[in-house]
Order: C-alpha cells, then sequence, then structure tokens
C-alpha cells in the first residue's frame, strides 16, 4: 500500500485543526498530499531538537528530492506513523528519530537505509 502514510498524517492534521478541509479530507489520498504538506518549504530538521508535537514530518531522499514517507511528531524527537519501517511501521510503537537517523552528514542529511535523507517539519 503506497502512501497511506501521508493519508494517516493528513487526518491527524486535520485533528489537529490544520488548514486541511473535509472535502480535502475525503478526496486527496497518498502522495496527492505532497503538495499540502509542502514539505520542502518547511524547516529541516537538525537532528537533535525536539519536533513541535502534531507536526506532520516528511522524509526525502537527497538523491532526486523525493519524499518517500510522513509521520506525525508525538514529543520531544519522537514520531508515529504507519507503514514506514524503521521510521513506523505501525502506529501503536512510537519512533525516536535521534536513534534512528544517529549518522548525520555535514549538510544536516541523514544515512538510513542505505540512502541519504533529509527530514522536514510541514508548516501545514
Amino acid at each position: 500500500m503506497n502512501g497511506v502514510c501521508y493519508d494517516a498524517a493528513a487526518y491527524m492534521r486535520y485533528l489537529y485543526n490544520a488548514k486541511i478541509s473535509y472535502e480535502q479530507l475525503t478526496s486527496i489520498s497518498a502522495q496527492n498530499w505532497l503538495p499540502l504538506f509542502n514539505f520542502s518549504k518547511g524547516r529541516k530538521w537538525d537532528g537533535q531538537s525536539s519536533l513541535p508535537g502534531g507536526k506532520a514530518i516528511g522524509f526525502c531522499r537527497v538523491a532526486g528530492m523525493q519524499f518517500f514517507h510522513a509521520a506525525i511528531a508525538v514529543g520531544g524527537t519522537e514520531i508515529r506513523a504507519i507503514n514506514g519501517g524503521l521510521l513506523g511501521a505501525g502506529w501503536l510503537h512510537p519512533v525516536d528519530l535521534r536513534k534512528v537517523l544517529n549518522q548525520k552528514n555535514p549538510d544536516g542529511s541523514f544515512r538510513y537505509d542505505g540512502t541519504t535523507i533529509f527530514v522536514y517539519i510541514s508548516d501545514l
């Protein structure tokens, strides 16, 4: 199932009173949420700072700048997500990004799963 992580993140943002309408919630799905999250216009996570609770977090491969996963920050450096492997495979189990993304590069990217990624905090 591709893109269900975006649906889950959008639903949580909707519950947090983000600027997502019921119409959008019921008509947009999967990676079609990416323009609304607009992760690349958000702040890059530095690998240490607390993530604002309730914010959508986007994960982007540096090669091609392709977003591949979304999650919700739940406090500190923890996220919850679905269908994302080590970046959140099930909603019941929070993931501490400082533990999973512990190989930071000088440009602010991280080594993850054989590739290099950036982590963005959406303004939505």
